[in-house]
């Protein structure tokens, strides 16, 4: 799935990258987390539209990942963007107001988000979202 209009998803684990992605998709079959477990495990392509814009989402596995794989979870990102040679247009990086601090392992993400996408200006392809989560527990 090839497009020139890709935006990725990325952010810790559990901030909503899978729940965006199937609502601005309308794609079923994204599977969306409810437990705290993570349920994104490889990056994953849906294609969206909006008006007459075509455009696709790349979600991905979050870093603070429950499973402890965050080293893997780069470096299938990075397998991913390098083999399907995506035109990046955009970065969406999430974060949730939950979070009351922007800590250790915030700071780490970023610092691979940064070393894994070589954009000379960086920021200025950096969208933020803030989002909030609810559970039933």
């Amino acid at each position: 799935m090839h497009s020139d209009n890709c935006f990725l998803l990325l952010g810790k684990t559990g901030v909503g990258k899978s729940t965006l992605t199937k609502i601005l998709s309308e794609d079923e079959s994204v599977k969306i987390g409810d437990s705290l477990k993570s349920e994104t495990k490889d990056p994953c392509c849906y294609k969206c539209q909006i008006d007459n814009f075509n455009y696709l989402l790349i979600d991905t596995p979050g870093y603070d990942d429950s499973d402890g794989n965050d080293s893997k979870n780069f470096l299938n990102i990075k397998q991913s963007l390098t083999s399907n040679n995506y035109n990046i247009k955009g970065i969406v990086l999430m974060f949730s107001f939950q979070d009351p601090r922007f800590g250790e392992s915030h700071r780490k993400g970023l610092e691979r988000i940064v070393s894994l996408i070589p954009l000379d200006n960086f920021w200025d392809y950096i969208t933020i979202i803030f989002t909030r989560t609810f559970s039933d527990d």
